[in-house]
């Protein structure tokens, strides 16, 4: 069919409210022409829609059914790009097959210019020579579109999670009002990779349990950063601990004349440690320096602070160790706040810091003991029992491998002669012998013994019992080992005795 084709878009889409017929303004030459969409899902022809075409080339989609629960129905020109005619040279040259290729050249630039209109394009006036290809799949996976500085495409930061962002509003919210610390810790980045170490996890988790103690650590950040600004000056007196304690044992007389030197020569004493230490030696000689304490005087308005420090040499020491560990006191420096009241126990706790380290690390161990106390207990409690068990364990291990206790059937596997079982079918004592399981005594039934076993085997009786004894009645005894009914009856009257 020939018809003209209008300058509009290839491309209708309509609000389902229910309606199931939809009418489209653009021309198509047939059915097969178009693509039906309810929201973003395609449909079949026939299966789910009709096409009706008017005598201009617009025309009518009638669904099959109604779209419910979608939002838009979409109808979009779609006709294969194809030529299905062939002029040749001195062939006929009909007007409608003329006519129908031109519709459809019409028809393919429409599609192409609807296609084009929906796809990401820089403007007409960008600068010319702009390259807008997208990088290759594996340069650009998993990331966001970018442009450079030149205003081209990239493949930009990695893809982002952004459901989960969303789920953080509060905390970015709350982020947002930091921002002064958040600077601040900016600076502190060796400090905080620190901090992500298992190692530190662990000690960050034992001071939560000692939150109450640290405000008291805080009222002390003076004395510390002065021992912060003296780490030299502690690492060298570590080094001195048997010279210093020579010299602690020198009295505070001796020392007093020390005082007269002043701070600066003592300084320069500490860079001399290893000289000191040789000095430490001749402590007896040292001893009589006590002959000069008029010239020691001075050293008596601090002997008061050394004795303080020699007192907390240990502590130092555990300082000097716990420098990351004091780093991260400072990010938490609003909880240290209110650990003011106990400096005593903190100190407690850095003289137990091996054994307190050892309980942290066993906290699951330690958990399951407690949930178990009461147990515990009852064994405990038991143990007298417990030990008589343990003492006659080889008699109760050769009770079981004897006794099979009751069951429906015969036991089986490796079981040893004269094993025992009470056989619930037959309400019969069986013992184990010569790889068979045997009646270890009578066989009976609800109307009374069936046979028994004698010294010689195993012995049927016909009749379902013996009976009158001291009469005549002995007849119906049927075993091989009996000649006649007078032996049956002499083996009755014995049995019966």
């Amino acid at each position: 069919m020939s018809i003209p084709i209008s300058n509009v878009s290839r491309r209708q889409v309509f609000s389902a409210t229910g309606q199931t017929t939809f009418t489209f303004t653009f021309e198509i030459l047939d059915q097969d022409d178009i693509k039906v969409f309810v929201d973003d899902t395609l449909k079949e022809i026939s299966t789910d829609y009709s096409v009706s075409i008017n005598a201009n080339g617009t025309g009518l989609v009638q669904l099959n059914a109604t779209a419910v629960g979608a939002a838009q129905v979409s109808i979009v020109g779609n006709r294969t790009i194809e030529r299905t005619s062939d002029f040749t040279t001195g062939g006929d040259l009909f007007a409608n097959t003329l006519n129908t290729e031109l519709d459809s050249l019409t028809i393919f630039a429409q599609q192409n210019a609807e296609g084009v209109e929906r796809a990401l394009k820089a403007p007409e006036t960008d600068p010319t020579g702009l390259d807008m290809t997208l990088p290759r799949v594996s340069d650009r996976a998993n990331k966001y579109l970018g442009f450079n500085s030149a205003g081209q495409v990239v493949g930009a930061a990695a893809q982002i999670d952004i459901d989960s962002i969303a789920e953080l509003t509060a905390e970015i919210s709350s982020l947002g009002l930091l921002s002064a610390e958040l600077t601040s810790l900016s600076d502190k980045t060796a400090e905080l990779t620190a901090l992500g170490s298992a190692g530190m996890v662990a000690n960050i988790s034992a001071v939560g349990t000692i939150a109450s103690d640290i405000p008291t650590v805080v009222s002390m950040t003076s004395d510390i950063s002065n021992l912060l600004n003296s780490t030299a000056e502690i690492s060298v007196v570590a080094g001195l601990s048997t010279a210093v304690s020579t010299f602690n044992g020198i009295g505070t007389a001796d020392i007093s004349t020390v005082a007269g030197y002043g701070t600066a020569a003592i300084t320069q004493v500490a860079a001399l440690s290893s000289d000191i230490t040789n000095v430490a030696s001749l402590s007896a000689d040292i001893v009589n320096v006590q002959t000069l304490t008029a010239d020691m005087t001075g050293v008596l308005g601090v002997t008061s602070d050394m004795t303080q420090i020699l007192s907390q040499s240990a502590q130092i020491t555990q300082v000097a160790s716990q420098s990351a560990e004091i780093t991260q006191v400072f990010t938490i420096r609003s909880d240290v706040t209110t650990a003011a009241t106990n400096a005593s126990a903190i100190s407690s706790v850095a003289l137990n810091i091996s054994p307190i380290t050892n309980v942290s690390t066993n906290m699951a161990d330690v958990t399951a003991v407690a949930s178990s106390l009461t147990d515990i207990t009852t064994v405990a409690s038991a143990k007298d029992s417990i030990n008589t068990v343990a003492t006659n364990v080889s008699a109760t291990v050769t009770f079981a491998n004897t006794w099979y206790g009751a069951s429906s059937s015969d036991p089986t596997g490796s079981i040893n002669d004269g094993a025992l079982y009470y056989n619930l079918t037959n309400s019969q004592l069986k013992v184990y012998d010569n790889n068979a399981w045997s009646d270890a005594a009578f066989e009976i039934s609800s109307s009374g013994v069936l046979s028994f076993e004698s010294r010689t085997g195993h012995i049927n009786l016909q009749t379902a019992d013996i009976t009158g004894l001291g009469t005549a009645v002995y007849t119906g005894i049927v075993d091989s080992r009996f000649t006649t009914d007078a032996e049956a009856i002499g083996f009755s009257l014995v049995f019966g005795s």
